[in-house]
């Protein structure tokens, strides 16, 4: 049995991905898009990305450089950048539970810029939920 025949399910994909034919490569990059790279490391979707901007990013031509896994990483963490920086910050965090984002500030930094006010408010609706 060859790549090229592999089955379409999800354990199969990453193997699909060094397919000799085209078709059935861009197949099942496809299929990890619709799978969301669940559960990745970083690494290996720069990885997968660098090998998309590769091999299909060039139109039908052949290519004919060769690269080192290392090298198509970094490729592919390039257009990961490249992607981020055209985000908004709003769709960013829109990626993130509000939980999860303050977890990475200080309290100092989570408070700046609210009013005393609002914050003895908060504070005072705290207190009357642990009575």
């Amino acid at each position: 049995m060859s790549l090229n025949e592999l089955s379409n399910e999800p354990h199969n994909v990453w193997y699909a991905c060094f397919a000799s034919r085209k078709t059935v490569k861009k197949q099942a990059f496809k299929k990890l898009k619709q799978l969301g790279f669940v559960s990745i490391a970083n690494e290996l979707k720069w990885f997968i990305s660098g090998l998309m901007r590769l091999w299909f990013g060039t139109g039908e031509e052949k290519m004919s450089i060769e690269f080192t896994p290392e090298e198509v990483t970094e490729f592919g963490k390039q257009l990961g950048d490249v992607w981020l920086a055209d985000l908004t910050v709003d769709e960013v965090l829109a990626r993130f539970e509000p939980k999860e984002v303050l977890s990475h500030f200080k309290p100092v930094d989570r408070l700046a810029g609210l009013k005393p006010e609002v914050i003895e408010d908060y504070l005072k609706q705290l207190k009357k939920q642990q009575d």
